[in-house]
Parts: structure tokens; C-alpha cells; sequence
């Protein structure tokens, strides 16, 4: 039993125990067999990679040194072109949305390229090769070359049907190609001077002549101002009027500043704005409007809404198309009753010029952009400057200072270069008497004596005159010769300096507020009132007012007196000075019994340093503090109406 058993297990165990090494043995071999297969298979893709990528390299080497740009492998091996078109190629497919796409390497290298290196193909190292600006020239010469072998038979017209819009890019027919339009710019900035010499050369072949070219140059200038279609915003307000009265809209001092001329005639005019009344009862408010000095028209369709409403009025035809010069006024019907208000809010009104017979120079989009480069030339330019200023003296060149002649060439129309001709006002006058005539009426335009708001021709020759350097000399002069006259003339009508100083200072703040409110040459003497006297003293007897109106004529004489006052106060700072510090001590020490009044200037000069306030307004009264300053203006601090006003 003992026997059997060892033997039988002995032997079964070591039986088992060889079978195991054995395999053990057999699965490491098989493992590592692959393990060497699977290495010597990635050795040869590497290889073969290798290979490939030397051999792409020796072709990049090869176009380095063949087109001796010490550029890039890129070209070459890609598209068998040179650097820059490939280049071209690249840009142009991605500007395009082009579905181009380069390998990681390719990248690389157009990128370094395009920054103006170079990669080396043996080494990969970056080194520095042509600039960066070089390559940017040479793609915008490759580009514009491309642009040029397709439309090279009338380059400067096509790329101006582009610039105007006429011609689109796009897909579609008869439009530019995607390719080409992003092409064209680069043709555009090395040829924008031939683009410049051809706008120049078709204006001139429009006219004939460059003479006529001239000519349209100005009355284009004068159309395109004339022909603006102006929007003129007027100023928001509530009103609470007790009765059906219209009452002026922009007349009221609240109103003036933001209020605008409406000088007509005007070929059509839209109010267009947000109104509404008190917001219950009985509804009344309504918008009138007429011409200075008429009668007031109901140009609204229907009452003032309750609730804030935007309505758009077209003014009657009767109103607007009246003769040159005529003013268009605005007023408004609150309505009677008691309660009654009306709201105006974002008022605008809009104006379209009536077009002149004399004025046919409507340039399309096309002959605008050949005027304006056109114009850009200096002798050009001179020869436009001085034909606007003969144009002023031809106009003005006469002893009455006004137009005699045509403000514009007659009978001119685009397109019709063979029938030109422009009738230019004729001055049979001396030379001198027609530049003292032209001086004056230019002097009076500047001191707004002479409005030129209805007369777009005669502003535009205005402005050319005067900023001659010759003529800056001769209205220099004319502006001495007046201020003297009228600082003798101011000095005459008064007994002594004080008299004098007292009416300058009462008249200059006088007109100081009224420029203050946004008014400025005849218009601002309706608020003269209070110099009535002086315009007596000064202009005699009929000088003064019939109530509360003044004439034209009257207001002239108003702004006259201004002017004398202002030439004399500029001539005499310390009576002015004294006068103005002597007013300002009554209004605050003057009260007082046991105040001692200076004498001198310099007593108070040292008096007004001494109490210098921090708040000062336009009619030349200061106060210490802001309650007093408000209170004084008329206005509680937080804005509203103060209740002694």
C-alpha cells in the first residue's frame, strides 16, 4: 500500500510539474515574437515616412535654389508654381470660403513664409528670408496682374462701376466674380492714381472744354446746397393758454433759442412731431401756420389727442411756395375754457428745396465721383476758387452793393457738353468801384446787415471772396474805416465819457442777452425795447417805435446802434469797466446809507476782487449764493418756476 501510494504520487507530481514549465516556457517565446514583429512594422513606417519626407524636402530644396527667393519648400512640391502664386492661390481660396485645406507641415510653412522667413528643409530650422514687406508687395503685384489678365481691357471704368455699386460681386449674371472682387483692391492700391486721371479725363470730356468743366464745377457746388433737404428741430414745450388765440410757436422767449428761420419757398415741408392735450375733457388744441405776416391757416387734421400720439402734417402748398424770402411760421391753439394744455414733443419739420430754373446741374452718382476727383487738383481747385470769387464781385461789383445779374448759369443740363454757355452778370463800373462795392456788401454780410440764407449762389461766391488772401486785406480795411466812423459817431451824440460809457454798457447787455438767446442780425433788435431812447439821440425823431412794434427799417437802425456801441466800448475798456463795476456796487451797495460809493477804478477793482461772487449771470448781476442766483433768474432750484416770477 506505502509503496504503491509514493510511488504513484510521487510520480504523478513530477509529471505535472514539467507539463507547466514547458508551456510557461512556449508563451514567453510567442510573445516576444510579436513583440518584435509589431516593433520591426512601426520601424518600417517610420522609414517609409522618413523616405517620403526626404524626398519632398529634396524637392523643396531643389525650388529654393532654382527660384533663388530664399523662400519655402511650399510651392514647389505642392502646386509646381512659384512661391507667390501659390501664395496667391492660398489666400485666395480662404478669402473665398474655398474648401482649401494644407497639411500641418504646408502650414507651417506658408506660415513662416508669408511672415518673411523661410524653413530650412534638412535641418527645420526657421531663418530669416525676404522681408515681410517684399512678400506683401509681391502678392498685391501677383493679385493685381490676375485682376489685370481679366478685365485689362477697360481696368479704371470696371473698378469705378464697382466703387458706385453699379456693378456687384457676386455670383450671379453679369456681376464680378467672388475671385475677382477680392482681387481688385490689390490692383486698386497700385493703380489708384490711373484711377484718379481717368475720373479727371471723363469729367472734362462731359463739358468739352476745360472751361465749361469749371463752370459746371461751380454750379454743381451751388445745386448740391441747394438741393439739401434740411430737418430743422424745434424746441418741446407745454402750454397752458386760455383761449383759441393762436399764439406764435417759437416767438416766446422759451422758444426763440431752439426755434428755426423757415426761409422759403420751400417745394414741399412735413411737421412731423408728438402732441396730446391736458389728457381729459373737452378736446381743442390744433397747429397753425402761415406766412410772416398773414393769416393764420389750421394746418392740423384733428384735435390734440389725450395720450401722447406722433402725427406727421404736410404743409398746404399756399404756404411754402410763396416768393423768395418769405418766412414760414408756426402757432398753436391751446383753446378757452379753463383746464385746457397742450404737449409738443420731438418736433421736427422738414424741408425740401424748391429747385430753380436757373440751376440744372443735378449730377448722378457717376459725374459726382469725377468732380470730386476732379476738384482735387490744386489748378483745378484755384480755377473754381476764382470763378466763385469773380462770380462775387460780378454780382456786387456796382455803387447799390446788391445783384444785378444771374446767379448761375442759364440753360445748362448734364449731358449737353455741345450747347453749353453761361451768362455771367456784366459791371461796366471802375475797378475800385467794384471792389469797394463787393468789400462793402461782404463786410455787411459778415455784421449781418445782409442775410444770404435764401441765396445758396451768393453764399457760395460769399465764402470763396473772403477767403482770398487779398480780399482778407481789403475787408480788414473796410472793417477799420466802419469801426471808426462809428466810434465817432456814437462819441458825437453824448455830451461827455460818462453819458457815453453809461448808454454803452446799457445797450452791449441789451444785446449780449439776445445773442444769449440764439438770435442773431435783424432779428435780434426785436428785443431793443429798451433803447429806445438811444436810437432817438442817435437816428433822430422817427427813430423810435409805435408801441411795441418796430419797422425793418427801424431794426436795421437798431443793430446799427449796437455795432456804434461796441466799435466805441472796445475803443474805451476803463469808462466801460468803471461804468460795469459802478452798476454792479448799486445793486449791492447801494441800498445800504452807510456804504460809501467808490470814486475811482481802482476802488472798484479792489471792492470787486474783494467780493467776487460764485454766481453771475448774463445781465451782469453776481450773487454769493445759489438760492439768491435762482431766485433772481426766476427759476425754485429744482427747475420750476419760481412763484415771483
Amino acid at each position: 500500500g506505502n509503496g504503491s501510494g509514493n510511488g504513484s504520487g510521487n510520480g504523478s507530481g513530477n509529471g505535472r510539474v514539467r507539463s507547466n514549465s514547458t508551456l510557461m516556457h512556449t508563451a514567453n517565446t510567442a510573445s516576444t515574437r510579436l513583440t518584435n514583429k509589431l516593433k520591426a512594422k512601426k520601424e518600417a513606417k517610420q522609414k517609409k515616412a522618413a523616405r517620403a519626407a526626404k524626398a519632398e524636402d529634396a524637392l523643396a530644396t531643389l525650388a529654393i535654389h532654382t527660384k533663388h527667393l530664399g523662400g519655402t519648400p511650399l510651392p514647389e512640391c505642392l502646386w509646381g508654381k512659384g512661391p507667390i502664386e501659390a501664395a496667391v492661390d492660398v489666400e485666395v481660396a480662404r478669402a473665398t470660403n474655398d474648401s482649401l485645406r494644407l497639411i500641418p507641415r504646408h502650414e507651417e510653412y506658408y506660415k513662416t513664409w508669408i511672415n518673411g522667413g523661410w524653413h530650412h528643409p534638412v535641418h527645420g530650422t526657421t531663418e530669416l528670408g525676404i522681408s515681410k514687406g517684399n512678400v506683401t508687395g509681391l502678392l498685391t503685384e501677383a493679385k493685381a496682374k490676375r485682376w489685370e489678365a481679366v478685365y485689362g481691357q477697360e481696368p479704371c471704368a470696371t473698378a469705378v462701376s464697382v466703387e458706385l455699386g453699379e456693378m456687384k460681386v457676386g455670383d450671379g449674371e453679369g456681376e464680378m466674380s467672388r475671385v475677382m472682387g477680392y482681387l481688385l483692391p490689390s490692383w486698386r492700391a497700385l493703380n489708384e492714381h490711373k484711377v484718379h486721371d481717368w475720373k479727371v479725363s471723363q469729367w472734362e470730356q462731359a463739358w468739352g472744354s476745360r472751361k465749361h468743366a469749371v463752370t459746371m464745377a461751380v454750379e454743381a457746388e451751388v445745386w448740391d446746397k441747394t438741393a439739401k433737404i434740411s430737418e430743422h428741430k424745434i424746441g418741446d414745450f407745454c402750454s397752458n393758454f386760455n383761449g383759441h388765440e393762436v399764439q406764435p410757436w417759437g416767438v416766446s422767449a422759451e422758444h426763440r433759442a431752439s426755434f428755426p428761420v423757415l426761409e422759403g419757398p420751400f417745394a414741399k415741408a412735413v411737421l412731423k412731431m408728438g402732441w396730446c392735450d391736458q389728457g381729459w375733457g373737452n378736446q381743442k388744441g390744433h397747429i397753425h401756420a402761415r406766412v410772416q405776416g398773414g393769416e393764420w391757416q389750421r394746418i392740423s387734421p384733428s384735435v390734440a389727442p389725450h395720450s401722447m400720439a406722433i402725427i406727421s402734417i404736410e404743409l398746404p402748398q399756399n404756404l411754402i411756395d410763396g416768393s423768395e424770402g418769405t418766412i414760414l411760421e408756426l402757432g398753436y391753439e391751446v383753446g378757452g375754457g379753463g383746464g385746457h394744455a397742450l404737449n409738443i414733443s420731438n418736433s421736427v419739420i422738414t424741408t425740401h428745396p424748391l429747385a430753380k430754373d436757373k440751376l440744372h446741374v443735378n449730377l448722378d452718382k457717376r459725374q459726382k465721383a469725377y468732380l470730386k476727383a476732379w476738384i482735387k487738383v490744386p489748378a483745378n481747385h484755384e480755377a473754381v476758387t476764382a470763378l466763385k470769387s469773380d462770380r462775387w464781385l460780378q454780382l456786387h461789383g456796382v455803387d447799390t452793393g446788391k445783384a444785378t445779374g444771374n446767379t448761375a448759369a442759364t440753360g445748362i443740363a448734364v449731358g449737353g457738353a455741345s450747347s453749353l454757355s453761361a451768362e455771367e452778370p456784366s459791371v461796366e463800373s471802375s475797378v475800385e468801384t467794384v471792389f469797394q462795392s463787393a468789400v462793402k456788401a461782404a463786410v455787411d454780410v459778415d455784421e449781418g446787415l445782409t442775410a444770404l440764407r435764401s441765396d445758396t449762389a451768393q453764399r457760395v461766391y460769399y465764402e470763396a471772396w473772403v477767403s482770398n488772401p487779398m480780399s482778407a486785406k481789403l475787408l480788414a480795411g473796410e472793417r477799420a474805416r466802419r469801426t471808426l466812423e462809428r466810434r465817432e459817431a456814437f462819441e458825437a451824440a453824448y455830451d461827455d465819457v460818462k453819458s457815453a460809457a453809461e448808454a454803452a454798457v446799457a445797450i452791449t447787455a441789451e444785446a449780449k442777452k439776445v445773442k444769449d438767446q440764439g438770435l442773431t442780425g435783424h432779428a435780434s433788435a426785436v428785443d431793443f425795447l429798451p433803447v429806445q431812447n438811444a436810437l432817438e439821440r442817435h437816428f433822430g425823431d422817427n427813430a423810435g417805435t409805435d408801441g411795441n412794434e418796430m419797422s425793418e427799417e427801424k431794426k436795421a437802425l437798431a443793430v446799427e446802434l449796437v455795432l456804434r456801441a461796441t466799435a466805441w466800448a472796445e475803443a474805451n475798456p476803463d469808462p466801460i469797466e468803471f461804468q460795469t463795476l459802478l452798476a454792479r456796487w448799486q445793486r449791492r451797495c447801494g441800498k445800504d446809507p452807510k456804504a460809501k460809493c467808490p470814486q475811482t477804478l481802482e476802488e472798484l477793482r479792489a471792492w470787486n476782487d474783494s467780493n467776487m461772487s460764485n454766481y453771475s449771470c448774463c445781465c451782469g448781476e453776481s450773487f454769493d449764493s445759489a438760492s439768491e442766483f435762482y431766485r433772481h433768474c426766476g427759476l425754485a432750484c429744482d427747475g420750476a418756476v419760481h412763484k415771483s416770477r
